[in-house]
């Protein structure tokens, strides 16, 4: 999920686009480099970390018909990311309950709080900044399932109201300029679905999603898609086989990658 550079292929919705489960995809998390970028131009979508992915292989793969797509944290600040980290002010952080924020150890990373004005605008600066002004043809909001993951019940409504927003105002600045969310099917399905393109679904594994939560988001997947058109993409951290079978039944792109949320190795 961090430094992540995520490669789709995908058509837009059109006549003579092919089904959602012909799309193809790959996450790859680190620094480009001329054999990578001969592989990203054989593809359709690149979902990238701008701060990582140097501008000639962006420029190789574009050029090629490839749609890139910029990495943008949603709902949580990386630490590691300090150009960013060090313009937050305290309200664009998410606090607990108890008064403490929400420290995410993994990531080294602390969830943010969406309904924060400042904090939009930063982002909105980091997308004029990382993404438009390179000329990238579209943003991924990754962390946007945190609002369903991490946060009470009762404080959800307003984070996905304003992501929501958020999009909004993406859309209304930069007309052209897709949007693609990781995760937050229920916030996609009730909130941001008209604005997202493509959203991801990590760890769609044969053995995880045979519960009957993740049976009710397949279904409301296939609804927003045919309502709104967002592509579906999913990925598998095992069951390689029947997860693929799964996601070609239900017309969603699919791939395997054995080492989970880690995606430093092409």
């Amino acid at each position: 999920m961090k430094y992540i550079f995520l490669i789709f292929s995908l058509f837009l919705l059109n006549g003579c686009s092919p089904t959602n489960s012909d799309l193809q995809f790959k996450y790859y998390l680190d620094r480009g480099n001329d054999a990578i970028a001969d592989k990203m131009a054989e593809l359709d979508v690149v979902i990238i970390e701008p701060l990582e992915m140097e501008q000639k292989y962006i420029d190789h793969a574009q050029q090629a018909g490839t749609i890139i797509l910029g990495y943008v944290n949603a709902m949580e600040a990386d630490r590691w990311n300090l150009r960013l980290y060090k313009q937050l002010e305290p309200n664009d952080f998410y606090y607990q309950k108890n008064g403490e924020r929400l420290y995410f150890k993994e990531w080294d990373s602390y969830e943010t709080d969406i309904t924060s004005a400042h904090y939009q605008d930063l982002l909105l600066k980091e997308i004029e900044e990382q993404i438009t002004s390179r000329g990238l043809d579209g943003v991924f909001f990754d962390t946007v399932g945190n609002i369903e993951s991490f946060l009470p019940k009762d404080e959800q409504q307003a984070q996905q109201e304003a992501i929501t927003q958020l999009m909004k105002r993406v859309k209304f600045a930069y007309p052209n300029l897709k949007i693609a969310q990781n995760w937050g099917f229920e916030t996609l399905r009730d909130y941001t679905a008209p604005y997202v393109d493509y959203v991801l679904w990590e760890n769609f594994s044969a053995s995880i999603i045979n519960d009957k939560w993740s049976k009710e988001m397949i279904h409301a997947l296939e609804e927003v898609r045919q309502k709104h058109g967002t592509q579906v993409l999913t990925i598998s951290f095992k069951d390689e086989e029947e997860s693929a079978a799964i996601a070609k039944q239900h017309q969603f792109a699919h791939y395997y990658h054995p080492f989970g949320s880690y995606y430093n190795e092409w």
